[in-house]
């Protein structure tokens, strides 16, 4: 059972990423959405449990960069948007 769902989250994933990048390509979100930040973040985090599960480390480092930036940028747009309302 958990060989499937570490399949299942690995395919998330990359769906949740490829989702993000045609979105932001196509002009229909901008990469300073929270919308596309959720979708690189979860999209990572699941990519991130598939790689760790067999051992695909170089994609492991990857994801967790890629989880630290969506992470910083949300944490900007937050911040931005605490200021505006203030």
């Amino acid at each position: 059972m958990t060989d499937i769902l570490v399949e299942v989250a690995g395919w998330s994933g990359l769906i949740l990423l490829l989702s993000a990048y045609g979105l932001l390509s196509s002009g229909k979100i901008e990469s300073t959405s929270v919308s596309y930040q959720l979708l690189n973040l979860f999209g990572a985090i699941l990519t991130l449990i598939n790689t760790l599960y067999h051992g695909a480390f170089p994609p492991t480092v990857l994801n967790v960069f890629w989880i630290i930036i969506g992470l910083l940028a949300l944490s900007k747009i937050a911040r931005k948007k605490r200021k505006v309302e203030s």
